[in-house]
C-alpha cells in the first residue's frame, strides 16, 4: 500500500508540512502557535463560535473549491490534511480591512471585540459561497457565534447590507448587479424600504460610504496545493504517527480492511471521522495507552446519501450540513422536511459542517 506520513495544508498563504503530529492538536492551538490570535479560544466546545476559522476544500471531480465555516477549537490538526485554512488574518489588516470587516466595524457591531473575528469568519465562508445572500441565510450563518455587548441587532444590520434584497446600495458589487448598476443613487427612503433603520439615514452610520464587495477580489486556492491534490490521486493511506497514536486515513474501504488485517490482535482501535468526541472522551480518561485512530474522512465510500422508497442510507463519514444539502436537493424533499428541520436546528452551521451521524 502506497502510504503518504506527511501533512500538508496551507494557512492563508503559508504552507506547512508536517509529520508525528499529535492527534489531541487543535487547530486553534496550532494557529496561537504560530502568531495567528484572531482565532480566540473562549468554550472549547464549538458553541461561542470567537475560534471560526474557513476551510477551503478542493474538489478533484468538479475542479472548484468549497468552501465552510468551522469552530477550529474542535478541529484535530490531521483533519486538515490538503485543505486551506483561512483566518481572520488573511483577509485583511488594519490598512485594508475586508468590506465585512469594515461594515461590522462602522455599522457599530463590535464592542469588546473578542468575538468580531468570529462572527468576520462567519460572514466570510457564506460570501465566499454565495457572494449575494438572503437575510435568512446570513442569519443562518451566524447562528454558531455568540456576543454578550451588542444585543446582534448592529451586527445582522451591518451584515445585511451584504444581501440580496438591499439592490438599491452602492456597496454590493463592482458593477452590473441583476441589470441594475450599483452606482445608482437612491433616496433615504429606499434605504427604509429595504429594511434599513432610519437612525442611520440621520448620519450616525453611511452605508453609502463602504467599499464595494468585490467576490472576484477574494483569496484564490493556492495553485501549489491544487497540484499536489491531483498529484496524490492515487495516493492510497494518508498516515500519522506520534508516541502513543498511530492514525490512518484510508481513501477506500478495500485499504480498511487491509489495515485492520495488519494490526495485532487487542490492539486499541477507534473508527473516527474528525476524532472530535473521541478527544473529549480520552481527554477525561486521560488515557495514554497505544491505540489506533482509523479515520473514515477520506473514504468516499462512506460520504455518500442513498434515498431509497423506504430508507435511507447516511455513510458515516458525511457532514450534517451536507446530509441536509443531499435532502434539500431530492424529490423527496416534502416527505423529508422535518429531518431537514431538525438538522437546521441541531446545532450551528460551524459544528454541522464536521460533524458526523
Amino acid at each position: 500500500m502506497s502510504m503518504r506520513k506527511t501533512l500538508i495544508f496551507f494557512v492563508n498563504d503559508q504552507k506547512f508540512e508536517l509529520e508525528n503530529v499529535d492527534p489531541d492538536l487543535t487547530l486553534v492551538s496550532f494557529l496561537r502557535s504560530k502568531g495567528l490570535t484572531g482565532a480566540k479560544v473562549g468554550c472549547l466546545e464549538g458553541v461561542c463560535g470567537s475560534c471560526t476559522v474557513v476551510i477551503g476544500k478542493w474538489n478533484h471531480n468538479h475542479k472548484n473549491a468549497k468552501y465552510i465555516s468551522a469552530n477550529a477549537c474542535l478541529l484535530p490538526i490531521f483533519w486538515l490534511d490538503l485543505c486551506f485554512v483561512i483566518t481572520v488574518e488573511g483577509i485583511g489588516n488594519p490598512e485594508k480591512m475586508h468590506p465585512i470587516q469594515e461594515r461590522l466595524s462602522r455599522g457599530h457591531g463590535s464592542q469588546c471585540g473578542y468575538c468580531s473575528p468570529g462572527f468576520v469568519m462567519a460572514m466570510y465562508a457564506l460570501l465566499r459561497n454565495n457572494p449575494y445572500p438572503e437575510e435568512n441565510e446570513i442569519r443562518q450563518a451566524l447562528k454558531g457565534n455568540l456576543c454578550r455587548c451588542t444585543g446582534y441587532r448592529p451586527i445582522i444590520e451591518a451584515f445585511n447590507t451584504f444581501s440580496s434584497k438591499n439592490k438599491s446600495m452602492c456597496t454590493r458589487c463592482p458593477g452590473q448587479v441583476n441589470g441594475q448598476c450599483c452606482q445608482i443613487k437612491s433616496s433615504p427612503s429606499d434605504f427604509v424600504k429595504d429594511g434599513l433603520t432610519d437612525i442611520y439615514e440621520q448620519g450616525l452610520t453611511k452605508w453609502k460610504d463602504f467599499q464595494k464587495y468585490d467576490p472576484t477580489q477574494e483569496l484564490v486556492f493556492p495553485p501549489e496545493l491544487i497540484q499536489t491534490i491531483e498529484k496524490l490521486q492515487n495516493e492510497e493511506i494518508f498516515s500519522l504517527q506520534t508516541k502513543h497514536t498511530t492514525i490512518y486515513c484510508p481513501k477506500t474501504l478495500k485499504y480498511v480492511k487491509n489495515i485492520l488485517q495488519k494490526l495485532s490482535t487487542g490492539s486499541k482501535i477507534y473508527h473516527v471521522s474528525s476524532g472530535q468526541a473521541l478527544r473529549f472522551d480520552l481527554a477525561k480518561s486521560k488515557s495514554t495507552d497505544p491505540s489506533v485512530w482509523i479515520s473514515y474522512n477520506k473514504c468516499e465510500e462512506m460520504r455518500r446519501v442513498e434515498l431509497e422508497e423506504e430508507q435511507i442510507l447516511i455513510g458515516a463519514a458525511i457532514s450534517l450540513s451536507e446530509v441536509r444539502e443531499a435532502l434539500t436537493r431530492s424529490e423527496q424533499k416534502e416527505k423529508l422536511k422535518n429531518l431537514i428541520w431538525l438538522l437546521d436546528e441541531y446545532s450551528s452551521l460551524h459544528v454541522g459542517n464536521v460533524a458526523v451521524i
